[in-house]
C-alpha cells in the first residue's frame, strides 16, 4: 500500500495492491523477470480525496516523547493509531507509529498531521 499526504494541494492519495503470489519478495521478483514473467494484481485500489474533506482526525494513543536520553519531554507527544474520516464514509488507518522513529520521521509526521489539521480546519 502507498499513502501520500501532498499538503502543497491539500490532497491525500492512496494506491493499494494485493497479489496472489504468497511470499513474493525481492528474489521471485528477479526470477520472474528473467522468465519475463509479470505478477498481476488480483485486487488494486486507486483515490485521492481532499484533505478539506476530512471531518474527523483520531488519534488513538499519545504517550509522552522521549529525549534522546530516554527522559520524558514536557511539551511533545508521540502518536499512534491515528485514522482519519472523510464526509463520503472512507475511513484510512494512517498507519503512524511515532513511537518507533527516528527525529526525523517525527517531525515528518508532525507535518502530516498538522497538514490534515490546517486543510481540514480541526
Amino acid at each position: 500500500m502507498f499513502s501520500k499526504i501532498q499538503a502543497d494541494i491539500g490532497a491525500f492519495e492512496k494506491d493499494s495492491a494485493l497479489y496472489e503470489e504468497e511470499n513474493f519478495d525481492l528474489d521471485l521478483e528477479h526470477r520472474f523477470r528473467q522468465e519475463r514473467r509479470t505478477v498481476e494484481p488480483a485486487w488494486h485500489e486507486s483515490w485521492v480525496r481532499r484533505l478539506a474533506d476530512v471531518s474527523r482526525l483520531t488519534i488513538g494513543k499519545a504517550q509522552v516523547r522521549p529525549d534522546s536520553f530516554g527522559r520524558p519531554t514536557t511539551d511533545q507527544l508521540n502518536y499512534s493509531d491515528v485514522v482519519i474520516d472523510f464526509r463520503d464514509g472512507t475511513i484510512v488507518d494512517l498507519g503512524l507509529n511515532q513511537s518507533r522513529l527516528d527525529e526525523d520521521d517525527y517531525q515528518n509526521t508532525d507535518a502530516v498531521i498538522g497538514a490534515i489539521r490546517q486543510h481540514a480546519n480541526l
